[in-house]
C-alpha cells in the first residue's frame, strides 16, 4: 500500500525545542485571531494569498472538520476551497502560510496537502501554536556543531566523501519543501549533486530571477521566501507570511528546517505563475533584497524579524572559457548555514562554468579559491583538474567550507569566498607506461637513474627521465621505487606520516587542511622510495626510535587511535605539464658500501 505524500512538508523531526500544545487562546489578541476552540465545521471564510504578481486575492473556503491532537501536542483543521481558482490549481506548493481568515480574524495557515487530490483539500495550523513561537524563542539554541563532518581519526582529507555527506544532510533538510525555486542554476548542476534530491529539484528548478527590489508592503497573505542564495544567482524557498506583529513576522504553518533557533535572510517575492499539475502545482516565483532574518524555525512556522541584518557569505565566481572572448563574474551572497552553505557554494561552481555550454570530452581547469575565514589566515585552493568538469573544484571548496562550518570544535565567521577558474579544450591526462632503471643494483649514496615513457590519448609517447638518490644509510636488500603522479604521491606520504590529516582542535583542523593544499598542483611526476622504520604513530604523535616491546605494549586494539609504523622515505619531483593518473614501480638492490 502506498502512503499518500504532503504537498508542503514531510515534518521532519525538530533537533531543538519540541512543540507543545498551545491552548492558551487568552494569550493571542482575539479580535485579530480566532483561536481554534472557535473553530467549527461548516464555517466559510477565505485565504489570502498571491497567485500573480504582488496582489493579494481571497480564496473561498469552508471548513471541514477540527483535528485535536492531529500530532502529538499539535491540532489542525481542514479546509476545502469552494472558489474557481482553487479548484483548478488543487493545492499549491508556496501557498504555505497563507493566512484562513474567518469572521473577519486570522484563524491558521494553509500547512499541508496531498500529492494527485481531487478536491483543494488544506490542512491548517491553527494561529494560536505559531504566534506561540515568539514566546519561545528565547528558549533556543543555534546548532552549531552537532556532529563532525569528518572522521577525526581519518588518515586523509576525502573531500567529496565530505561533501556527499554535506548534500545528503543538507537535502534532508530540504526534503519537505516542495517551494524551492532555482534561477540562474542549470537543473543538472543542482540535481546532479551527490546526496541532493531530485525528486525535491524535478518540480522547482525553473525559476525566474527578479532584479526588482522594490519591497511590497508585508501582510498578511503576502509572497515571503528565505533566499539561500542572492544576486546573480538566485535560490530560494517560497511561502506566504501568515501575519504581522510589527517588526515580528509568522510564516508557512510548517517548518522549514525545524532546527530551532537560526539566523537565516527572508525577503519579499514576486508571484510569475501557478504552474497548475494534476500531481502538485506550484508558484513560479523570485526573491526580492532581503529585509530581515529568521530567528526560529519550529513545528509549527517559522519566526522573523524585519530589519534585523542576516549573516550571509559573499561569493564571487569568475569564469574564464577557451569559447569566451572575456571572463564571466558572477557575484552572490549565500545563506550563512552549516550544511546550506557548503552545499550551494558547490553547486554556484558547477553551474556558472557550464552557463552557455558543458566543457568538451577533453578539458582541463586551472582554478583558485581563495576563503576568507575570521582569526585565522585565509585558505588558499590553487588547483588543475582535466575531464572532471567543475566536481574536482567544487568539491575541494564545498569539502574545506564544510570542515570550517560542521566541525564539533568551532564554527568561524567566513566572510567570503572568491573562486577563479580557466577552462581550455585540451586534456592533459598521461599515464606511464614504462620505467627502466639505468642499473639494478646500487650503492648507498649512489643515484638511480629511471628512464619513463608517458602516454598521452591522441598523441605521441612522451620521455622522460628522473633520478633518485639513495641514501648513504640505506639498509641491503630489495628495494620498490615507485614513480607517479602528485595525487598517488600524496596517497603514500598519507600513508607514511598518519598523523598528518588528524586533528583534535580547530587549529590542528585548520593545519591539516593546509598540510592537505600544499602539495600544489596535481602536475609533476614523483620518484620516491621508503627507506626503513623510524618509529610508530599514535594518533598526532610520533614515537621516534620506539624498541618493539615498548611499541607492543601501545598497541592496544581498544586505544581511541590505531598504532601504526613510521617510515622514512626519499623522493623526488621533476615538473611535467601532465596530471599523471597511475603510479609503476622498479625493483632495485642495495648493496653494501663494500661491494662493487
Amino acid at each position: 500500500m502506498h502512503r499518500k505524500k504532503f504537498l508542503f512538508i514531510a515534518f521532519p523531526a525538530l533537533l531543538l525545542a519540541a512543540a507543545v500544545s498551545i491552548s492558551g487562546a487568552s494569550e493571542i489578541d482575539t479580535s485579530k485571531y480566532m483561536p481554534l476552540e472557535e473553530v467549527k465545521a461548516g464555517m466559510e471564510g477565505y485565504a489570502l494569498s498571491v497567485y500573480k504578481g504582488t496582489e493579494i486575492e481571497k480564496f473561498p473556503i469552508r471548513v471541514i472538520s477540527v483535528m485535536e491532537d492531529y500530532r502529538p501536542g499539535q491540532d489542525a483543521f481542514l479546509i476545502m476551497g469552494t472558489g474557481k481558482k482553487f479548484k483548478h490549481t488543487g493545492p499549491v506548493a508556496g501557498c504555505s502560510g497563507s493566512p484562513v481568515v474567518i469572521d473577519g480574524r486570522i484563524a491558521g495557515a494553509l500547512a499541508f496537502g496531498w500529492s494527485f487530490p481531487k478536491d483543494p483539500l488544506y490542512g491548517v495550523t491553527p494561529i494560536e501554536e505559531m504566534l506561540a513561537i515568539d514566546r519561545r524563542k528565547k528558549q533556543l539554541q543555534i546548532i552549531e556543531s552537532p556532529s563532525s563532518i569528518a572522521n577525526l581519526t581519518e588518515s586523509e582529507l576525502n573531500y567529496k566523501a565530505i561533501c556527499r555527506k554535506i548534500n545528503t544532510k543538507a537535502s534532508n533538510l530540504l526534503a519537505g519543501q516542495q517551494s524551492l525555486v532555482c534561477s540562474s542554476f542549470k537543473p543538472s548542476t543542482v540535481s546532479g549533486l551527490e546526496g541532493l534530491s531530485a525528486e525535491n529539484m524535478l518540480y522547482n528548478a525553473a525559476g525566474g530571477g527578479s532584479s526588482s527590489n522594490a519591497l511590497p508592503n508585508f501582510e498578511p497573505g503576502s509572497v515571503i521566501c528565505v533566499p539561500l542564495v542572492d544576486g546573480d544567482i538566485k535560490m530560494s524557498v517560497v511561502g506566504t507570511l501568515t501575519a504581522v506583529e510589527g517588526d515580528k513576522i509568522f510564516a508557512f504553518g510548517h517548518p522549514f528546517t525545524g532546527e530551532g533557533k537560526v539566523e537565516l535572510p527572508f525577503s519579499a517575492g514576486i508571484v510569475h505563475t501557478v504552474v497548475a499539475s494534476q500531481q502538485r502545482s506550484m508558484k513560479l516565483a523570485s526573491s526580492t533584497m532581503p529585509v530581515g532574518t529568521l530567528t526560529a524555525d519550529e513545528e509549527t512556522g517559522i519566526y522573523g524579524e524585519i530589519g534585523k541584518k542576516p549573516p550571509q557569505i559573499k561569493m564571487t565566481s569568475k569564469i574564464f572559457s577557451y569559447d569566451t572572448p572575456k571572463t564571466k563574474v558572477y557575484e552572490c551572497l549565500l545563506a550563512d548555514h552549516r550544511l546550506f552553505s557548503p552545499m550551494l557554494a558547490q553547486s554556484i561552481i558547477t553551474s556558472t562554468a557550464s552557463k552557455n555550454s558543458q566543457p568538451p570530452e577533453f578539458h582541463s581547469v586551472y582554478y583558485k579559491a581563495v576563503l576568507d575565514v575570521e582569526g585565522i589566515d585565509d585558505i588558499v585552493i590553487d588547483n588543475i583538474s582535466s575531464g572532471a568538469g567543475m566536481r574536482t573544484a567544487a568539491y575541494e571548496v564545498g569539502g574545506i567550507l564544510g570542515l570550517l562550518q560542521s566541525n564539533e570544535f568551532h564554527r568561524p565567521k567566513i566572510h567570503s569566498i572568491d573562486f577563479t577558474s580557466r577552462i581550455e579544450d585540451k586534456n592533459i591526462q598521461a599515464k606511464i607506461t614504462s620505467a627502466e632503471v639505468s642499473d639494478l643494483e646500487i650503492r648507498p649514496g649512489d643515484e638511480v637513474n629511471i628512464d619513463l615513457i608517458l602516454e598521452k590519448e591522441f598523441e605521441n609517447e612522451k620521455r622522460a627521465q628522473i633520478s633518485l638518490e639513495i641514501p648513504e644509510d640505506a639498509a641491503p636488500g630489495e628495494k620498490e621505487i615507485l614513480i607517479s603522479g602528485t595525487s598517488q604521491y600524496k596517497a603514500f606520504v598519507n600513508k607514511m606520516e598518519p598523523d598528518r590529516t588528524l586533528y583534535d582542535d580547530f587549529d590542528s583542523m585548520v593545519k591539516a587542511i593546509r598540510k592537505d593544499m600544499s602539495f600544489g598542483k596535481r602536475i609533476g611526476l614523483y620518484a620516491y622510495m621508503k627507506t626503513q622504520r623510524s618509529g610508530i604513530s599514535y594518533g598526532k604523535f610520533n614515537l621516534a626510535n620506539l624498541p618493539d616491546s615498548r611499541a607492543a605494549v601501545i598497541a592496544n586494539p581498544k586505544r581511541n587511535y590505531k598504532v601504526q609504523p613510521v617510515y622514512d622515505w626519499v623522493k623526488n619531483k621533476i615538473d611535467v605539464p601532465y596530471i599523471i593518473d597511475n603510479s609503476i614501480k622498479v625493483k632495485i638492490e642495495i648493496l653494501n658500501k663494500s661491494e662493487k
